[in-house]
């Protein structure tokens, strides 16, 4: 039984023939199968059977191009996997499925894998998991381990990418050795003094800024404001405790004047960020970072008036720190410039996150609960914890309530001190002192002396009292230290 004729695959033709179909005309013409697997004959004219085929040749080759576009096999470059992607993730960014950050941040990680593996095809790098391996581990060595992290996480979206649309391939990331964990970053966190120095810094370097003249020779006029706000940009961060991003977005309408309270602290509502997507500019993007809720912070009452002064000259729709052209600021050109200023002041060391983990921090030694820092930074507790606040250097909360115990040796003195001197242990003498197990009950109700039986020796007072007075005579041996 004989079969079928085998289908053409998919942006393919067959064999093209050519007629005559007058004099001096001919045309050619075969069978092509588009990528929704019709069947098609296109065709081509031309003064001699070669033109015609010709004409037609260079038809098909469109026509190939656009059948197999998307469409990926094992012999398929990486760095042509990694332009469709690319079309991939900016229909998504444009629909609100992903963020134009993202999109920003996998551009730039992608210049750091193009040198190391673009012209290996989809089988090759299958087979290359060393390859991938050296790749990831010079990026952990020569930048960072969060680069390195970046650059194995984009180039396993990428193969994974390449799977989805046909390529019969295994990522070989899954094979490569996983990365170490990395040493976290220490939180940053200013003290008060600081936070006054720093502020103080920045409006003098504003000023300076603004006395400058451009490379003609002129004043900068307007432009100088970037530079002027720096200070108030720092304030209102330092009074919300809001990432860079969510600050520079904060419109007119964002500051709640109508709610101020009777201490005259005023709300403000995060809940937009800016990002800068390509062909269009900046963009202000409801929600927060991540596609977070928003969330209303009440500031401090010193940042009132220079939210509402902000938001009179900002008017409802207008931003609260503008650029020179009055639109949105940009937030990379707004780091550089923060970091220019900081360097010259000598805050090197301090960023816009140092500011928010200062917040943090504050809040967390004021004794405000993780979750209660985790609401005004509008995180998680865990996130809160691991990032915001700085872990405190003494435990201060317990010593009140412990200060109420005051445990001390029955009948403590002189003699007692100058033995431990002497001797290193402590020997209890007789003391006509020592105070009976009933008499040890102290203002916290703390009852130490019962606990240990009749002969303790230990007495419980309240903070400043003096021991209690009479109780029998004993005798005891070595206790080896404090007795607690």
């Amino acid at each position: 039984m004989s079969r079928g004729r085998r289908p053409l695959p998919v942006g393919t033709h067959g064999k093209i023939k050519v007629t005559e179909i007058s004099s001096g005309v001919f045309e050619a013409r075969c069978r092509f199968r588009q990528r929704n697997g019709q069947i098609v004959q296109p065709s081509s004219r031309g003064a001699s059977k070669t033109a015609a085929e010709y004409a037609l040749t260079e038809k098909l080759a469109a026509w190939t191009a656009a059948a197999k576009k998307g469409v990926i096999t094992r012999d398929t470059r990486f760095s042509v996997v990694a332009e469709l992607f690319f079309e991939d993730l900016d229909h998504k960014v444009k629909r609100g499925g992903r963020s134009s950050n993202t999109e920003r941040t996998y551009r730039s990680y992608l210049k750091v894998i193009l040198p190391h593996i673009a012209a290996l095809r989809m089988w090759e790098l299958e087979e290359a998991v060393g390859t991938v391996d050296d790749m990831v581990k010079t990026v952990h060595v020569e930048m960072s381990h969060e680069s390195a992290k970046k650059v194995r996480s984009l180039t396993s979206a990428i193969c994974a990418f390449a799977i989805r649309r046909g390529a019969k391939i295994v990522n070989p990331v899954r094979e490569i050795e996983e990365l170490p964990d990395g040493v976290r970053a220490p939180i940053k966190a200013m003290t008060l003094p600081q936070i006054a120095q720093m502020l103080q810094g920045l409006v003098e370097f504003g000023e300076s800024k603004a006395q400058e003249t451009n490379k003609r020779g002129r004043w900068a006029g307007q432009n100088t404001r970037i530079w002027t706000d720096l200070a108030e940009l720092a304030a209102v961060s330092l009074a919300l405790g809001q990432r860079l991003g969510e600050g520079l977005a904060l419109a007119g309408a964002d500051v709640l004047a109508e709610e101020i309270d009777e201490v005259g602290r005023i709300p403000v509502r995060l809940d937009a960020h800016i990002v800068r997507v390509r062909g269009e500019g900046l963009r202000r993007v409801p929600g927060r970072k991540s596609k977070r809720p928003g969330i209303t912070v009440r500031a401090p009452s010193w940042a009132t008036p220079i939210l509402l002064e902000r938001k009179r000259e900002a008017g409802e729709d207008g931003p609260l720190f503008p650029a020179a052209d009055g639109g949105w600021l940009d937030q990379d050109n707004t780091n550089k410039r923060l970091r220019e200023a900081l360097d010259a002041i000598g805050f090197g060391w301090v960023s816009a996150k140092a500011w928010r983990s200062t917040v943090g921090t504050l809040l967390g030694n004021a004794g405000l609960t993780a979750e209660d820092v985790a609401a005004q930074l509008g995180n998680t507790r865990a996130v809160a914890e691991r990032h915001y606040i700085l872990p405190r250097r003494i435990a201060e909360k317990g010593a009140p309530v412990l200060e109420a115990i005051r445990v001390l040796p029955a009948g403590q003195g002189k003699e007692c001190e100058k033995r431990a001197d002497d001797h290193g242990s402590v020997q209890w003498e007789e003391f006509e002192d020592a105070v009976s197990p009933a008499e040890t009950v102290g203002a916290t109700g703390f009852e130490p002396a019962t606990a240990r039986g009749a002969d303790s020796g230990f007495q419980t007072a309240p903070h400043g009292a003096p021991p209690a007075q009479g109780g029998a005579t004993k005798r005891h041996g070595n206790t080896g230290g404090a007795g607690i």
